[in-house]
């Protein structure tokens, strides 16, 4: 997981509930994987969301994510798109 992401700031940034920030997390985690990989690879990985049940579990997928993002378009981009997690 990128240094500057965890939980504790997430939930700080985000200014809402634990369950609020899950799904937004969720969300926007999803929408990064589904938008910026091929659609296998997606496949894949969404499987493993969908059996996240808190943020600290889709955080801990970020490293996968990371790895997968650098595979298809090179590590600068793959930095930027988990930046915007954050936002």
């Amino acid at each position: 997981m990128p240094s500057c992401m965890t939980t504790t700031s997430f939930l700080r940034n985000s200014r809402s509930t634990p369950a609020a920030a899950f799904s937004s997390l969720y969300r926007r985690i999803n929408a990064l994987v589904s938008g910026n990989l091929g659609m296998l690879k997606a496949y894949g990985i969404q499987l493993k969301i969908e059996q996240c049940q808190t943020a600290d579990e889709l955080l801990a997928l970020l490293p996968e994510i990371k790895a997968a993002l650098v595979a298809k378009h090179g590590e600068p981009k793959a930095i930027a798109l988990l930046r915007r997690l954050k936002t």
